[in-house]
């Protein structure tokens, strides 16, 4: 792909060149079920018709604040292609919180997931008065004043006759405008946001490409928080830049259920969660029984020796070839049981990773 001079444009690229019936993998009624580029496209263009018809102008703020799920992905690049600028909330934020980012970007729009995160909003309604409209992924259990459903306004974008004027606030995104303005931790005081233009995550994605052996019979389960810019960028704009399938996890504790179930080949995480990987195995083969704990030492004593060959590509003979293969049988091919079996690439930011 060549260097595309928005998110925006990434994005569309990425549904023209790739063109795949399972883009996204979403988990519904106890099974994943996929969903196409085309449809990805289709929801994301109907949105930012909606977010227009709403009153969205170019430049204007719209907070984001969900848990990580395909909506998050439709929400972004909608408010990115009807020329606007998102916010990104941590959903664990609490009311005076979220209202205080919300607040110092004066956003004048705001995508909810559920019920839990509207009530914060509405109880400091008062605090952000240049908020016109709220949008709920979930249909909300109560009414309230200005509140959408993200269905209602995809509904509205489609019959909305507006679709040049999307097309024209798409097409004048380039390299210096405002994609994002991401709000630090607050650590040393109250959060402090970061102003990224498209060019500083496009830049971002391209320089990472030389790096990622992967492509578009690839499989990424996304679980990180995607308001933080690690799996934003890595496990979101990069796969999508890659054709990579992305499936959603639904909840950070049920990773690991998920992870058999979608047998990803690509995963994106930070340190502690290899860390506690790591310790889940290094305790298991420790905790077995007296055989079975000898084997699992000789197994980790044939992997080290077998490192080296793994690294240059070399073909591994004789005595340790043998090894390696007993060592695979018996013990590594129950660790990637554990992991779908299928994963290749396990990628890790945020954070140094221990040696």
């Amino acid at each position: 792909m060549t260097t595309p001079q928005s998110i925006a444009h990434l994005f569309l690229e990425a549904c023209t060149t790739y063109d795949k019936k399972d883009a996204v993998l979403v988990k519904e009624d106890g099974s994943y079920r996929p969903y196409s580029h085309r449809f990805f496209r289709q929801r994301v263009q109907q949105f930012a018709r909606g977010l227009i018809g709403l009153g969205l102008a170019p430049g204007d703020k719209v907070g984001l604040m969900a848990e990580t799920r395909f909506e998050w992905a439709v929400a972004d690049l909608g408010i990115i292609c009807a020329g606007g600028v998102d916010v990104p909330v941590y959903p664990t934020q609490t009311a005076e919180q979220a209202a205080f980012i919300l607040a110092n970007a004066e956003v004048t729009g705001l995508v909810v997931s559920n019920q839990a995160q509207l009530d914060k909003i509405l109880e400091t309604r008062d605090q952000l008065p240049p908020l016109r409209f709220i949008i709920c992924m979930d249909a909300p259990e109560q009414e309230a004043a200005d509140v959408r459903t993200m269905a209602d306004v995809e509904a509205m974008g489609n019959r909305l006759d507006n679709e040049y004027e999307m097309e024209a606030r798409t097409a004048a995104l380039g390299p210096d405008t405002l994609l994002t303005i991401i709000y630090t931790s607050g650590t040393t005081g109250n959060p402090k946001g970061v102003m990224l233009s498209h060019g500083n995550l496009v830049a971002n994605c391209k320089s990472c490409e030389s790096y990622m052996p992967y492509g578009k019979d690839d499989i990424h389960l996304s679980h990180l928080p995607l308001s933080h810019v690690l799996e934003r960028m890595s496990g979101y704009y990069s796969m999508l830049m890659r054709g990579v399938t992305i499936a959603y996890a639904e909840d950070i504790r049920k990773v690991a259920e998920n992870i058999r179930e979608v047998r990803p080949t690509v995963l994106v995480s930070v340190p502690r969660v290899y860390e506690k990987m790591y310790a889940g195995v290094m305790q298991a083969g420790r905790q077995s029984g007296f055989f079975k704990r000898k084997l699992f030492q000789m197994a980790m004593g044939v992997g080290k020796q077998a490192v080296p060959f793994f690294n240059t590509g070399k073909t591994m003979g004789g005595l340790l070839g043998y090894k390696w293969n007993m060592a695979d049988k018996l013990v590594y091919s129950k660790v990637k049981e554990a992991t779908g079996g299928r994963l290749k690439y396990m990628v890790s930011g945020g954070a140094p990773l221990p040696r």
